[in-house]
């Protein structure tokens, strides 16, 4: 099937880690997506700038999706140009300021629109391209909840512990929340391994701490706010704004601080009855809401 919009967006080139890391739920759920269209997977870290435009060159898209830093270090945006009617930059992660971004390193040049993942920087972003920055985040890939016992948990998180920099709040959010069974993966295989057990992990757990890096940012949510929800885990959420526009009350349990998070994760691991419906509830909306067949639409419709 091709899809059909109103700019006839027919073929699609994805610059981003998708060969080097598959399993994902994100980079999942980008290749179920891009089932709608003519499409060309390009990783910037495992070829060369070179052998990647001779495979845009080539392949001729009608729009170019940028996801890695890669691309604007390798300046991919100007080198790819020439080969395609639209490109758009999509899915930087959020930090603190404007100035921890490495724009001294980024070529910007060569886009037509930028996708943001937090309302916040949506200005600064758009200057820093020159051109159009539109809020849109992650999602997640569509399939159904996978419960294995053998990967149970009581109370699970997924990512890595790290102290310093923009993740010291986290760390000292998460040592506030132990005690929980915790999980990451070393190197590219390990992280892979970890992503492929995710959907059972996730949703044969009984509570699943859902944390990102920062709960002050407009509508940011990292790729495991969606992938708690899509892959149908009961989420024990920290709140930030815009949090209920992206899964609304009864999806997530949502915590503003250890004490009432400790609060939840008791309720929903002594209640079966009510952690199955939330993961449910979360399953389905992420299917109607959050999916990258919309996400693309999405991006597609705001190129006009």
């Amino acid at each position: 099937m091709v899809a059909k919009n109103k700019m006839e967006i027919r073929k699609i080139a994805y610059i981003g880690e998708l060969e080097r890391t598959p399993d994902s739920p994100d980079h999942r759920g980008i290749r179920q997506g891009l089932e709608n269209y003519e499409s060309l997977i390009v990783d910037p870290v495992l070829y060369s700038p070179e052998e990647n435009r001779k495979k845009i060159e080539d392949f001729k898209p009608d729009l170019i999706i940028h996801q890695n830093t890669d691309s604007l270090g390798q300046e991919l945006g100007k080198i790819f140009r020439p080969y395609t009617k639209y490109q758009v930059f999509w899915q930087l992660d959020f930090q603190p300021t404007m100035e921890g971004y490495c724009w001294d390193r980024w070529n910007t040049e060569g886009y037509d629109a930028v996708f943001l993942s937090n309302r916040d920087q949506i200005q600064g972003w758009g200057e820093k391209f020159n051109a159009p920055c539109h809020y849109l985040p992650h999602g997640c890939v569509v399939q159904t909840p996978i419960y294995d016992e053998k990967f149970r948990h009581k109370v699970l998180f997924i990512g890595g512990m790290i102290d310093g920099d923009w993740y010291s709040d986290r760390f000292k959010l998460l040592q506030e929340l132990q005690p929980f069974d915790h999980i990451t993966g070393e190197g590219v295989e390990g992280r892979n391994e970890v992503w492929r057990n995710m959907p059972a992990l996730y949703h044969s757990s009984d509570c699943v701490i859902d944390v990102s890096h920062s709960w002050t940012a407009d509508g940011y949510a990292s790729g495991r706010f969606f992938y708690t929800g899509g892959l149908g885990a009961c989420s024990i959420t920290r709140r930030f704004p815009g949090c209920e526009d992206l899964y609304p009350k009864g999806t997530k349990a949502y915590f503003e601080t250890p004490e009432e998070a400790k609060e939840l994760i008791e309720f929903y691991t002594t209640h079966k009855a009510e952690r199955e419906m939330m993961k449910y509830k979360a399953w389905k909306h992420n299917q109607k809401f959050h999916t990258y067949k919309q996400r693309f639409e999405e991006i597609c419709s705001k190129l006009t």
